[in-house]
């Protein structure tokens, strides 16, 4: 999906649900009435996917924070998060019932006008490459999101002029007040069940169960961009100028070979993308032992079942779920005979082991980056179940079964 046909979409649903909701409630202004539907349900969209998974829309915010040299806000990222998701949801469904008109539509103005400055930022710097407007649901580049946001500014500006041409859908404020108070608590219980209490519900990452890492990695190795370099030349002689691609250029004696009159401008030399290639952290996947040497490709290539362990924060680990539930589990697959490490962030190899040693961890650990990791698995720490180089199962730590149930129940 694209952003074009979510809009599309988007607008197909605010147009259905203007002339239900007519049958209810004849709208004052048909277009005014029309677009509060478009932004509600493109509001409900964007808080619903990221809802799915809100340690990921932390992480976007740490990203955001680090690059204003803000990381004193970090810890309130995640909390943040959440507040954020249900407030984006909550404002949905508040256009959509048309209740609270000045209100919801005042809160709106900060909320646009602050994203779109961060949007505006990152497009002008790329330094932030994704806004994480819709999670990992869609991607959007910068230029894209700093686009969206100005469309959704309009917008926000026409409800903000003609809030009072909004129609209220029923005429009771009880019944949609107590719509937005329910709405709000389940979606924030839906949240923290997909981050505190379990997994995200549905994994939009590369790494989800039934991808074999290697095969995946090698497919998107293999998307490169497809670039053309132009390059341009003067004649010495006869003054002209022309541009030639780099491949006409080495296939053409002529231009470059000794006594030509052409000269090379390399200062005009440019490049265009005609395809874009992957851009998948699946790309990324790689982990090395404590000597720095390479591993990840010997032990993808298990063909037994293995347990691969990640924590790509040792100091926000939780130490108890590694002593009470992640060694138990690879103490007894070790005994059946299959293997169990870890892959944490890279970090000083002392304070590694002596953290392998604090939680009384007996197999070994390997490192990687901590990005990659944190796309893995939203659990810290989280226990992937692989064979061959496939994810079988991804287990939250507070939901991970003992050895026996995950023998009888994933190896088949």
């Amino acid at each position: 999906m694209t952003i074009y046909t979510l809009i599309l979409y988007t607008a197909i649903a605010g147009g259905i649900f203007t002339g239900v909701s007519s049958l209810l409630r004849k709208p004052e202004n048909w277009a005014i009435d029309f677009i509060k539907n478009f932004v509600g349900c493109l509001f409900i969209f964007s808080g619903f996917v990221k809802a799915i998974d809100p340690m990921g829309t932390a992480f976007k915010m740490e990203q955001y924070l680090a690059e204003f040299n803000l990381m004193i806000l970090a810890p309130l990222s995640l909390t943040g998060s959440v507040f954020m998701i249900v407030l984006e949801i909550v404002l949905g469904i508040a256009l959509l019932l048309g209740v609270y008109r000045k209100w919801t539509v005042w809160i709106m103005v900060p909320l646009i006008g602050f994203f779109t400055l961060l949007t505006g930022y990152t497009s002008i710097t790329g330094n932030v490459t994704d806004c994480g407007c819709f999670g990992d649901f869609l991607k959007l580049k910068p230029i894209v999101s700093f686009s969206k946001d100005i469309f959704l500014g309009v917008l926000t500006a026409l409800l903000v002029w003609k809030h009072d041409k909004i129609t209220p859908l029923l005429k009771d404020i009880r019944i949609p007040t107590g719509i937005l108070a329910v709405t709000a608590a389940g979606f924030l219980w839906f949240c923290f069940s997909n981050f505190y209490t379990g997994l995200p519900s549905t994994d939009f990452r590369p790494f989800k169960e039934g991808v074999n890492i290697p095969k995946q990695k090698a497919i998107e190795d293999a998307n490169e961009d497809e670039i053309v370099r132009y390059m341009t030349l003067a004649n010495k002689d006869t003054k002209e100028v022309k541009e030639v691609t780099a491949t006409e250029y080495a296939a053409d004696k002529t231009l470059w070979q000794q006594g030509t009159p052409w000269v090379l401008d390399k200062e005009k030399t440019r490049e265009v993308v005609l395809k874009e290639g992957s851009t998948s952290k699946i790309k990324e996947f790689e982990f090395s032992n404590a000597e720095g040497i390479p591993v990840w490709e010997e032990l993808m290539a298990d063909p037994n079942y293995s347990f691969m362990v990640i924590s790509y924060s040792r100091e926000k680990s939780d130490k108890d779920a590694f002593q009470n539930k992640v060694n138990p589990l690879l103490n007894a697959a070790e005994k059946d005979g299959l293997k169990g490490f870890c892959v944490t962030a890279l970090g000083d190899p002392e304070e590694i082991e002596d953290f392998r040693h604090n939680i009384q961890a007996a197999y070994p650990f390997h490192t990687a980056d901590d990005i990659l990791l944190k796309t893995i698995i939203r659990s810290n720490p989280g226990v992937l179940l692989m064979k061959n180089g496939t994810i079988v199962k991804k287990f939250h730590h507070r939901e991970l079964p003992d050895y026996a149930t995950i023998k009888g129940k994933f190896m088949k």
